[in-house]
């Protein structure tokens, strides 16, 4: 490697360590207050955390090269959802979590859960490793989902 280059990278390392805290600061600060009743507020935690476990799940079977095991985490995150199990978060005014959440959070939530049963369909379409070629339509399905977190954690905060 060249002196020019490491001392590029050594600077945009510097850089991005310097300038990460400050990015994340100004973004969190952007956020939305999302004021729910903390009974409201414990589903939602405890349907995030369920997402993270099926999540962790999915990304754990597919380093295995497991993709029935992949597709069922991404099926339980699809479906792990106030819609399908009560209608909590699709709920109208009055009924459910869903009376306390902006639109654009509960839009968000639909396109995590959409995003994860496609995904579902996708990694039902790999019997084997071999069948798996394409890593890019993995990753993409993956991220697809990962960028639904992102998104929303982007945009609100829960108070």
């Amino acid at each position: 490697m060249n002196l020019g280059i490491k001392r590029w990278t050594g600077a945009a390392a510097v850089t991005a360590v310097l300038i990460t805290p400050v990015l994340a600061e100004t973004t969190l600060a952007k956020r939305e207050a999302v004021v729910v009743p903390p009974e409201a507020k414990a589903i939602i935690r405890a349907q995030m955390d369920g997402h993270m476990f099926e999540l962790d799940r999915l990304v754990t079977a597919l380093a295995k090269g497991d993709y029935a095991e992949a597709a069922s985490a991404a099926d339980e995150m699809s479906v792990a959802r106030g819609g399908d199990n009560g209608g909590e978060l699709d709920a109208g005014p009055g009924l459910g979590i869903g009376q306390y959440l902006p639109d654009g959070f509960k839009e968000r939530g639909r396109r995590l859960h959409d995003s994860a049963a496609a995904y579902a369909r996708l990694l039902r379409q790999y019997e084997t490793q071999a069948m798996a070629a394409d890593g890019a339509a993995l990753l993409d399905g993956l991220a697809r989902i990962t960028n639904q977190c992102s998104a929303c954690h982007d945009a609100y905060t829960l108070d």
